[in-house]
C-alpha cells in the first residue's frame, strides 16, 4: 500500500478489491446474465484511481481480461514509486 491508511479510504485496498472482483463478482455476473466466460470477451476500464485499479487488474489477473482501458491513472501516487513497485512485483 502507498499509505498505511489507504484501505480505509473509499477505493483503497485495491488488491483486496480486485480479488473479490475476480473471485466473486465476475463469476456471478457471468452466471446471472449468461455472459461469455472467455477473457477475450471482457474489458475493464477506469480513470484516476480506477485507472490504477485497472492497471493492477491487468497485471495481476491477465487471464481474466481480454483488454484494459487505463485512462489518466494517478501514477504520481507514492511519489511515483507505485508503478515501479507494482511492475517489479508482477
Amino acid at each position: 500500500n502507498w499509505r498505511p491508511d489507504a484501505a480505509s479510504w473509499p477505493g483503497g485496498g485495491v488488491w483486496e478489491y480486485l480479488g473479490r472482483l475476480v473471485e466473486e463478482v465476475v463469476p456471478w455476473l457471468t452466471q446471472a446474465y449468461a455472459l461469455s466466460p472467455r477473457a477475450c470477451d471482457r474489458i475493464l476500464g477506469g480513470s484516476s484511481f480506477g485507472g490504477i485499479a485497472t492497471l493492477c487488474a491487468a497485471m495481476r489477473y491477465p487471464q481474466v481480461w481480454g483488454a484494459s482501458l487505463v485512462e489518466s491513472p494517478s501514477l504520481w501516487i507514492d511519489k511515483g514509486n507505485f508503478l515501479a513497485t507494482t511492475i517489479t512485483q508482477h
